[in-house]
């Protein structure tokens, strides 16, 4: 009888324990998510685009309280890299061409960098799209994608020129 007492007490107190691990690491991680700095980040580029040397901007916003460091990265999909984009930034050779520019903002500052690329002569389309990534792991900074993160353009041949192709997906609430 003592035996099944001290059994069920056991089985009591890991339950409760198991309970409490799970509330803790919860709340831990409701907290973590509460003092994560938001960065509202977007990009904007013409209407048209013609053949050639083309730009497109990058802004971001800290509407945090606290400094933060990340990188914006720009994929650029049939497009050429062009070495007229603001220093500093490092480029990927890969099948699409990723554009890394880091940023430091000051709580509450706001800034911009310019990315320059080429038109491929070939391409009856281009896709550019933009994204935050956290420097180390541990970066409390949560980036806030802002319509539109990705541009698309199509070629028009009775225009000579790309036209910026609106997704219906960017509009979808």
């Amino acid at each position: 009888m003592n035996g099944r007492v001290m059994n069920s007490r056991w089985k009591a107190t890991v339950v409760v324990a198991v309970v409490g691990a799970v509330i803790t690491l919860a709340s831990l991680w409701v907290i973590f998510q509460a003092c994560q700095t938001p960065v509202d980040y977007w990009i904007e580029g013409s209407e048209t685009l013609s053949k050639g040397l083309a730009s497109v901007v990058m802004y971001c916003n800290n509407s945090g309280s606290a400094d933060v460091e990340f990188n914006l990265v720009l994929t650029l999909a049939n497009l050429t890299f062009s070495n007229q984009s603001q220093q500093p930034y490092t480029t990927t050779v890969q099948t699409v061409l990723v554009m890394e520019f880091r940023f430091m903002l000051h709580k509450g500052e706001s800034t911009q960098k310019t990315a320059y690329f080429l038109t491929n002569e070939t391409e009856i389309g281009f896709t550019l799209t933009l994204s935050l990534e956290k420097i180390n792991f541990w970066d409390m900074v949560k980036g806030n994608g802002l319509i539109p993160t990705s541009l698309s353009y199509q070629w028009n041949e009775q225009n000579g020129t790309y036209i910026r192709y609106i997704s219906q997906l960017q509009y979808a609430f």
